[in-house]
């Protein structure tokens, strides 16, 4: 089980995102960037989490989407909680 969070950016390219997640620390694979036509926007930010992290990887989840959210705008979903709400 895992706890996921998708950010739907209201302002993002593929590249501002690539920067975004490299900027984080994030090493850069095939899969990690997905063209989705859902929610008026073409990209899409999707982290999880395993269910049984430590509270510190949760943490850095949750921090993770707050930066994005704040400098991409937008809402996220998360499939444990709902709508922007974060990990608890």
């Amino acid at each position: 089980m895992s706890l996921e969070m998708t950010l739907y950016p209201k302002n993002s390219t593929k590249k501002s995102l690539i920067n975004f997640l490299e900027k984080n620390d994030f090493v850069r694979v095939g899969h990690i960037l997905k063209s989705m036509e859902t929610k008026n926007t073409l990209w899409i930010l999707h982290t999880r989490t395993s269910a049984s992290a430590s509270r510190a990887d949760k943490n850095k989840q949750n921090k993770l989407i707050k930066k994005a959210k704040k400098q991409f705008k937008g809402n996220f979903t998360n499939d444990w909680y709902g709508d922007n709400t974060y990990i608890r």
